[in-house]
């Protein structure tokens, strides 16, 4: 028996990784809060094992945008799948010329997502120096303005501190779980290597830990197995199996030391405490984890950053100090004190 929803919302969102990521939760939230609607969100088949679980009235459909839709035929396509899912309205949060295009063709009425584009360049600028509006809450103010109440869900919710603390006695964690994901897209957001290897080393050391090294691609698989093959304890996880896989792994995990990355935001979905790396760009942005805590950001206070939103702009300096500056004993003193701070709570 077909169910009749008393609005049908199609979600735009076809990358990043990241993005997506932060999309999730806030997502299922509102299909759980609102029943009576059908929400069809259109992306990168690779990220449906991000919305696994999710109520009945949320559904996916595939955005091709490597092939099938890559070109103005394929959006005329894709647009035409949309339209015979005869959608209420279209949220745009994404707004890029491939979903601009879509709204046209597929639906009469649409809500886009503000980017802050004027805040952001102002941060970049060094004119503004505060916290900017989370980018989830940008997407919930699209959700609102197609008609849902506004459940303020980016503003709730405890900071993460771990799902083991209730634990007690020597029996709670005989080696703890961390994952380490040292690679970003751009160099202004990737803190040196070899320093990340000093802070695998010295964790290995410590016979403490389990490490799951997460990457991706040749490069970066090669550079994790040759760590794995190092040091003891020591595990790469990256290019082992499907993506479904590897967010199952860091569900696992006690903590995700990462950049400013896509594996930041998987660890968050997940619930996982992500101490974070931060150089060209900054959590005032808007991207830092949700509810993540912001402690747990390593940067350095510098009167040129963040110089990029995306990380993406070469460095003025020439030295990317901002990343360079960063000691490895800096990052394992914050992982060992992370581990303290909650062995006290146990």
């Amino acid at each position: 028996m077909m169910t009749e929803y008393k609005r049908h919302i199609v979600i735009l969102r076809f990358s990043a990784l990241g993005d997506v990521a932060i999309a999730a939760p806030l997502l299922m939230h509102y299909a759980e809060r609102n029943p009576d609607t059908k929400f069809t969100f259109v992306t990168n088949r690779k990220l449906f094992p991000l919305f696994k679980g999710f109520p009945s009235n949320f559904f996916l459909m595939e955005a091709d945008t490597k092939s099938r839709h890559r070109s103005l035929k394929g959006i005329l396509e894709l647009s035409g799948s949309i339209r015979k899912e005869r959608p209420d309205i279209i949220a745009d949060i994404h707004d890029v010329i491939r979903t601009k295009l879509i709204r046209i063709f597929s639906c009469r009425k649409s809500e886009k997502i503000d980017k802050g584009r004027k805040e952001k360049k102002l941060l970049v600028s060094g004119k503004c120096r505060r916290q900017l509006k989370p980018s989830m809450r940008r997407y919930e103010e699209v959700l609102v303005r197609c008609g849902l109440e506004d459940l303020k869900f980016s503003e709730c919710g405890d900071l993460l501190s771990g799902k083991w603390e209730e634990a007690s006695g020597e029996a709670a964690h005989e080696r703890y779980a961390i994952g380490i994901a040292p690679f970003a897209k751009h160099r202004g957001k990737t803190w040196p290597v070899e320093k990340m290897e000093n802070v695998v080393r010295d964790l290995s050391e410590t016979g403490k830990y389990v490490i799951l090294l997460f990457g991706g691609g040749k490069h970066e698989t090669d550079i994790l197995s040759e760590w794995a093959g190092k040091y003891d304890n020591t595990i790469c996880v990256a290019g082992s199996g499907p993506f479904e896989e590897e967010m199952e792994m860091i569900g696992s995990l006690d903590l995700m030391v990462c950049m400013d990355s896509a594996n930041m935001h998987f660890a968050s979905l997940k619930e996982v405490p992500v101490i974070s790396i931060w150089g060209a760009t900054h959590p005032y942005a808007g991207f830092y984890g949700w509810r993540q805590n912001p402690e747990n950001a390593i940067q350095l206070e510098m009167e040129c950053r963040p110089c990029s939103i995306f990380g993406n702009l070469e460095c003025k300096r020439g030295d990317y100090a901002c990343m360079n500056g960063i000691s490895s004993e800096t990052v394992t003193n914050k992982i060992e004190s992370f581990f303290n701070e909650r062995n006290k709570t146990v």
